[in-house]
Order: structure tokens, then C-alpha cells, then sequence
């Protein structure tokens, strides 16, 4: 019991220094975590009108909230997300919420994730990543998949819908390709 009292807070403060750490370094990586309202989540997939079935990549998906609410509506829904803190905490709502067999987080980077055969790609992330992940969404998405941007809009693309009042923006690869050949 001794033993017990007297490694207890060093655990305590070693876990507190590698959460801190976590987060800090998802910071530094251009992708801090900044969690969406869960009304505005509602809105953003209704926005994007998925359909039970279709398959939602979250990128950056944090606690798994959009994944979850994705897989409640009958959708295969995966989150991508570099943090294992959130990484964690996201699979334990999954499991609890009994979702396991249409849901799941993966721990990996935004940008080296294939997204070939997905529906919907949810993007929360900074005006730098979306630049970095434009080219990849653009070569992977296969026509009519749409991406859905909280906040920060894509350079050069048209929006297929969009919500200005809550900063939203959903693009369809399609006539995302069309407007740019159109262009040329």
C-alpha cells in the first residue's frame, strides 16, 4: 500500500506530461484540436446530405463526433486522426456507444490516408492543411463525393453548397473537375 501512495502521483504527473505533450505537438503539426458544436455537426451533415450507407472519413477527427453521429444515421464511418490521446478517447465512445462494427478511428496523418471509394470527407482544419490536402482530395475523391469544410474554404474550388451564416462549404468533386476544365 505504501508502494502504492508514493508512485501514484508520479503516475499521475507522467501521464499529465505526456497528455500536454500530445496536444502541444498537435499544435506545432498545424492541426490543433478545436471541437465543433454538436448543432453545427447536425447541420454539416445534413449539409452534406450523406446518405445511410455512404462512407464519411472524418480528417482530423478529434473526439469522433462527426464519426459517430455519421454511424447513428446509418453510415461506415472512419475518423483519422494523429493524436492518440484523442485516438483513445474516440474508440472508447465508439465502443460505448456500440458502433464498432460501422465506425472506427485510425491513427494516421490527414495527408497520407486513401480516400478512394469514400462518400463524404469531412475537413475542419487550417487554411495550410486544406492548401496541402487540395491536390490529394482532387486525385483520390472519385466524382460526386463530397467534401464539406467547417470555416475555412478550398482555393479555386466553387461550391456545390454552402452556409454562410455558419462558415460552411461543401464541394462536389465532380463539378469541381468540370469548372476547372471549363477554365482551360
Amino acid at each position: 500500500m505504501e508502494i502504492l501512495k508514493t508512485f501514484a502521483p508520479l503516475f499521475l504527473a507522467v501521464l499529465a506530461v505526456l497528455l500536454t505533450l500530445s496536444f502541444v505537438l498537435a499544435i506545432c503539426r498545424g492541426a490543433p484540436f478545436v471541437p465543433t458544436g454538436q448543432e453545427k455537426v447536425f447541420r454539416m451533415l445534413k449539409l452534406a446530405a450523406l446518405k445511410k450507407g455512404e462512407t464519411l472519413v472524418d480528417l482530423g477527427s478529434g473526439d469522433g463526433r462527426f464519426v459517430l453521429l455519421a454511424a447513428e444515421k446509418g453510415a461506415r464511418a472512419i475518423g483519422v486522426e494523429l493524436n492518440w490521446v484523442l485516438v483513445l478517447w474516440a474508440r472508447l465512445r465508439i465502443w460505448a456507444a456500440g458502433l464498432g462494427d460501422v465506425a472506427r478511428i485510425v491513427r494516421s496523418n490527414v495527408l497520407t490516408y486513401d480516400l478512394r471509394g469514400v462518400d463524404v470527407v469531412i475537413c475542419y482544419l487550417s487554411p495550410e492543411m486544406n492548401k496541402k490536402l487540395q491536390a490529394k482530395l482532387e486525385r483520390e475523391l472519385k466524382p460526386g463525393a463530397r467534401v464539406l469544410t467547417n470555416t475555412f474554404s478550398f482555393k479555386g474550388w466553387k461550391a456545390s453548397a454552402r452556409d454562410e451564416k455558419e462558415k460552411l462549404f461543401v464541394y462536389t468533386t465532380g463539378k469541381i473537375r468540370e469548372s476547372k476544365r471549363t477554365k482551360s
